[in-house]
């Protein structure tokens, strides 16, 4: 049996208890070498210890989890990011394709964490999905933050203002992007509505998504033609019209 070592960084005594006795007693692969109850006290234990895996609480009085995650110039962990707020950063975690338990969480969820762990903590990605985490943390604007796209090699970190439209035929997804390029992954647009600033992108027709902001112009019609900024004609469906001339006179 392969062995990690993992640490938890929370500062309720009441959560640490039961997260350790979850882990203690359905994971003997998981070796819990430090709880923590504040950050400093976890990149303590993590320069100690070099686990493998942070059971990383968000909101703690002082330091909070993006503290923890600054600290570090270069990630070599995995996290599983624990939370109490069920609106506190979720946007932030989908956008970055990073896992996250809501408080309280069931054993079934935090089996399923830990396996998604378990496949994936050797890839060299992972650090890289906290380091741009991290970074999006910082920016102020939503639209300089990155969308990690999962691919064949990785994934594929692109800026949100710099995608125009979204485009999905069966399982398939297209992001045009601002530069001619097209990423391709293996999600459904309902997938990737999940994860997409409701505010920047809008839905407009059972294939399409567009970035409101890349919109040049509205056609009117039986539902309408929204043109690009890359010069693409898209039709609105009618049962969107509504919803997408409402978003877009916010503007």
């Amino acid at each position: 049996m392969v062995k990690y070592q993992a640490i938890i960084i929370d500062d309720e005594k009441r959560q640490q208890d039961l997260l350790k006795k979850k882990i203690q007693d359905n994971f003997p692969e998981i070796e819990l070498c430090a709880i923590c109850s504040t950050v400093d006290e976890g990149i303590i234990a993590v320069v100690k210890h070099e686990p493998q895996l942070v059971f990383l609480d968000i909101e703690m009085p002082e330091k909070d989890g993006f503290e923890f995650l600054k600290s570090f110039k270069t990630i070599n962990f995995s996290v599983i990011f624990t939370t109490s707020h069920s609106n506190y950063a979720m946007d932030a975690f989908r956008v970055a394709a990073l896992d996250y338990l809501l408080k309280p969480f069931s054993l079934e969820q935090l089996k399923e964490s830990v396996e998604r762990f378990k496949e994936n903590h050797r890839i060299k990605e992972k650090a890289e999905l906290l380091e741009n985490f991290r970074d999006n943390i910082d920016l102020q604007s939503i639209g300089d933050q990155k969308l990690a796209l999962p691919s064949g090699q990785g994934f594929i970190f692109v800026r949100m203002d710099d995608i125009i439209r979204i485009e999905s035929q069966a399982h398939l997804t297209t992001f045009f992007m601002a530069n001619k390029e097209q990423v391709i992954v293996s999600r459904t647009l309902k997938e990737c509505e999940d994860i997409m600033p409701p505010k920047k992108f809008i839905r407009i027709h059972q294939s399409h998504m567009v970035n409101l902001m890349h919109v040049k112009k509205f056609n009117k019609g039986d539902g309408g033609m929204v043109i690009m900024s890359d010069g693409s004609a898209i039709e609105v469906s009618r049962r969107r019209k509504e919803d997408f001339i409402e978003a877009f006179q916010k503007l």
